[in-house]
């Protein structure tokens, strides 16, 4: 009796621009069977294996991961699992140790012990190397699994920046992931009880045009005013008691107790009226030295109406400033097990911000050169979140 297949390919083909990848690609491959891709750098095993694993999609062709078609989504069934060209994959492992080693450098454990027992476990703590995005395919497997607390709390941190993409595309991906949450919880029976709350973890240091403490929030709940820009002074402290009576639980000291909840953000009048999220227009892999086993990211067309991005090339004449950058950037804990957000002078990482923004041809807001990283304002000052 033949066994059941785990993966059945049918006339693959992937195409990077003019370069082809797979060209009408056909395997299956048996439950149970262990099978191996052998070939020559740029064959094709990576691409096809990021197809399977839900990585990127085929041009062409059909593909069914254990007896469910993949379609043109980034997703695979529940218990597919892989490492592609993992620098975290240690030989002298099991693989189940090599899981356990991988959750545990991307955020298996909480900063504090007593959140364990209440934490998506694998969900990852600030690191810019981890896309948002899968931050939010992380939560969509808990959330269908488990259904949502009735406080859940997110931390998506690529709009920090100062990752391996540049600006435009962190943030790009930052937005995206944020439209997918709120897509599947507004597609989802919960949305008529739900209200989100999109916040900065904190605003110093910005650049608002009025005051660099200010921040923008975003209400999104079937019973938030919608299309209304509430300009009444609200704080962390008040969004806190907001959502205290929300749960109609007791508040937690004076601070709290004292503050009035955003009642004028809601109505009695609810729109049930789910959100659909919006595909990116700026590719979220603009950037990178290296492209990730998927290819670069196609983007949708871009808003015409809105600023172009930047190139991601350096004029010859900031190459030298530009590597300073690098190196400075190389030391800021912006990446890896031991992350750390805000660890980097605020000046210098507003300013290198602003340069990978504008191409590098632009100077910071009020300055008449681009520094290196020493000769930026502020730059001797600690940040108040680092060990200086």
């Amino acid at each position: 009796m033949d066994r059941p297949l785990a993966v059945r390919a049918r006339g693959i083909t992937k195409c990077f621009g003019d370069v082809v990848a797979l060209d009408d690609v056909e395997l299956d491959v048996a439950r149970g069977v262990i099978h191996g891709l052998a070939g020559p750098n740029g064959a094709g095993k990576t691409t096809l294996l990021g197809l399977v694993l839900g990585l990127a999609v085929a041009d062409e062709g059909s593909l069914e991961i254990l007896g469910t078609p993949v379609g043109q989504a980034l997703s695979t069934p529940g218990g597919v699992a892989g490492f592609v060209d993992g620098p975290g994959l240690y030989p002298a492992l099991t693989a189940r140790q090599n899981l356990t080693a991988l959750a545990a450098l991307r955020g298996r454990k909480a900063p504090i012990p007593s959140l364990n027992d209440v934490s998506v476990h694998g969900f990852p703590k600030f690191d810019t190397d981890v896309p948002d995005i899968y931050r939010y395919e992380i939560w969509k497997r808990d959330f269908e699994k488990n259904g949502p607390a009735n406080l859940n709390m997110f931390w998506l941190s690529s709009d920090h920046t100062g990752g391996p993409p540049n600006a435009a595309a962190q943030v790009a991906d930052n937005d995206l992931a944020v439209g997918r949450i709120v897509d599947t919880i507004s597609h989802s029976p919960y949305w008529k009880d739900s209200a989100i709350f999109v916040v900065e973890d904190d605003s110093q240091a910005g650049l608002d045009h009025v005051d660099g403490h200010r921040a923008p929030i975003q209400i999104i709940s079937p019973w938030a005013r919608h299309g209304v820009v509430d300009n009444h002074y609200y704080s962390q402290i008040t969004m806190i008691r907001t959502i205290e009576q929300i749960l109609g639980i007791h508040p937690m000291n004076q601070k709290d107790s004292a503050a009035t909840p955003m009642r004028g953000a809601f109505t009695h009048a609810p729109d049930f009226t789910p959100f659909t999220a919006l595909p990116n227009r700026t590719s979220l892999t603009a950037g990178l030295k290296t492209l990730p086993p998927c290819g670069a990211d196609s983007p949708a067309p871009p808003d015409p109406a809105a600023a172009a991005v930047a190139p991601d090339t350096i004029p010859a004449d900031k190459q030298q400033v530009a590597a300073q950058w690098a190196e400075w950037q190389a030391h800021q804990r912006l990446s890896g097990p031991d992350a750390k957000a805000d660890y980097a002078n605020p000046a210098q990482m507003n300013h290198f911000t602003w340069y990978r923004t504008h191409g590098w041809t632009q100077p910071y807001p009020g300055e008449d050169r681009i520094h290196a990283p020493e000769q930026v304002p502020g730059a001797a000052i600690p940040s108040p979140d680092s060990d200086g």
